[in-house]
This record gives C-alpha cells, sequence and structure tokens, in this order.
C-alpha cells in the first residue's frame, strides 16, 4: 500500500473528468429502482471520496472505507470541506473496520438540506 501515499497527493487531478455527479445519479437511480430512497450506503475502496461526497449530497449516509490511509485522508479533508464529514466516534454514527481497512463517515452537507 505503499504506492498510494504519493498517489492520493494527486489521484483527483487525474481524475477530475471522470463525472463523479452523473455516476452518482446513476446510483441513485439504481438505488430507488429498488427501494432504497434514503438510507446508508457502503463505498468500497472510496480512495478520495468523491463518489462518497456525491451520494451524500443525494441524501445517503454514506460510510467509504479504503485500505490506503492516504487516499481516506484525502477523503477526510474533502469532506470536511464540504461539510460532510462526521468521525465514526460522534455517538450516532454507524463505522465499518476490518482488517487494515480505514473509514470515513459522510453525512449529507447542510449546505444540501
Amino acid at each position: 500500500m505503499g504506492g498510494y501515499a504519493d498517489f492520493a497527493a494527486f489521484y483527483d487531478r487525474l481524475t477530475d473528468d471522470v463525472g463523479y455527479p452523473q455516476r452518482a445519479d446513476y446510483i441513485a437511480e439504481l438505488l430507488m429502482e429498488h427501494g432504497m430512497k434514503k438510507g446508508i450506503v457502503l463505498d468500497l475502496a472510496c480512495g478520495t471520496g468523491s463518489l462518497t461526497l456525491e451520494l451524500s449530497k443525494r441524501g445517503y449516509e454514506m460510510i467509504g472505507v479504503d485500505a490506503s490511509p492516504d487516499m481516506l485522508c484525502a477523503a477526510q479533508e474533502k469532506c470536511a470541506q464540504a461539510g460532510a464529514f462526521s468521525l465514526p466516534a460522534d455517538g450516532g454514527a454507524r463505522s465499518l473496520w476490518h482488517s487494515e481497512c480505514r473509514c470515513l463517515h459522510a453525512r449529507q452537507p447542510q449546505s444540501y438540506h
């Protein structure tokens, strides 16, 4: 996992053309088709949290998990700047910890309520 330490610093610049808002719209549509309009969604291998943040903007309570602490730090920073981050230890938050994985917990940003 050592390679992700350097990679995390510029990952978003490499993926800024991915279209995360469109992907989030598509995933939210699929979730709604299966009866999940709101709720908790687990984003495995969340990387720097771009998709995690977009889904939180659509009203889902997100749990992002990644094996790279550096990618997860970038995700935490991004979600915090958007007002969508809370620590798993905040009482009402749920979290997932397993083996070498790290976790972030993103809620719908206050500005999107």
